[in-house]
């Protein structure tokens, strides 16, 4: 126990010392037949037991102000300002949680970002960012869909690899208005589908398959280790990121 709530605890003892002193008191001056000082003292302390009442009422009412601020505050921490997805600290917490679980795990890339700022400004690219995380929201109902940052996102589902493909190819096939141009959204996704192993692991699958979904010029690719090779170790990204500006991406088959 924290020296704060030590003395806190001393304190809630103390007053309920002194409110038994004071009954007590009382008890024994009416035995004796004194009910004029009995009255006086159980006034006192009626009195008195109000004021520590409000000021305990007090104490509570800004503790309680000041826990909803630092959950405000948490909330806005764990929380990407442009796209209002989880972020990558969450992500990685909810694959922790999923360890040992058959999931879907997709990574999402976007192609040429800075092409769309160029073109419309950072306000417009960061509408463009939200309008994917929308449409990746949108996809399959549950899991996680969180940007890991910059432009990449990550979608997690217990939902079958091969629906979550057909989703994502229906969610991209409109384009999004971004000032009041439509504008097409351009991805490359890569996929893949653990089954009770570690999903960190999988998401360096989908990584090497996104990159092939990049190559390939498809909207999405599924993992295949005799393609992409096997995932380097965790938190370790290939030395060179493929980036093209292709926009007629089409579906691969599993």
């Amino acid at each position: 126990m924290s020296s704060s709530r030590r003395i806190a605890a001393r304190r809630r003892a103390a007053l309920l010392l002194a409110a038994l002193a004071v009954v007590a008191t009382v008890l024994v001056l009416l035995a004796c037949g004194w009910a004029v000082p009995a009255a006086t003292l159980a006034g006192a302390a009626f009195s008195g037991g109000t004021v520590v009442l409000l000021w305990f009422h007090a104490r509570l009412t800004a503790a309680a102000e000041r826990l909803a601020a630092l959950e405000d505050e948490l909330h806005l921490a764990q929380t990407d300002p442009v796209t209002g997805l989880p972020v990558r600290r969450l992500a990685e917490q909810y694959l922790t949680d999923m360890t040992g679980r058959d999931f879907t795990i997709a990574i999402i890339d976007v192609d040429d970002l800075h092409a769309i700022n160029a073109t419309y400004s950072h306000e417009g690219g960061d509408a463009y960012l939200a309008a994917i995380a929308e449409r990746l929201t949108e996809t399959v109902p549950g899991g996680l869909v969180a940007r890991l940052g910059g432009d990449e996102f990550l979608l997690a589902t217990t939902c079958d690899s091969s629906r979550v493909a057909d989703a994502l190819a229906a969610a991209f096939e409109r384009p999004a208005t971004i000032g009041y141009d439509p504008e097409p959204l351009r991805v490359s996704i890569g996929l893949s589908r653990t089954r009770g192993g570690d999903p960190f692991y999988t998401c360096g699958e989908a990584d090497r398959a996104m990159f092939a979904a990049k190559q390939s010029d498809r909207l999405v690719e599924f993992y295949h280790p005799d393609r992409d090779g096997l995932p380097g170790k965790r938190g370790v990204r290939p030395a060179t990121r493929i980036r093209d500006q292709r926009s007629g991406r089409r579906l691969a088959t599993d």
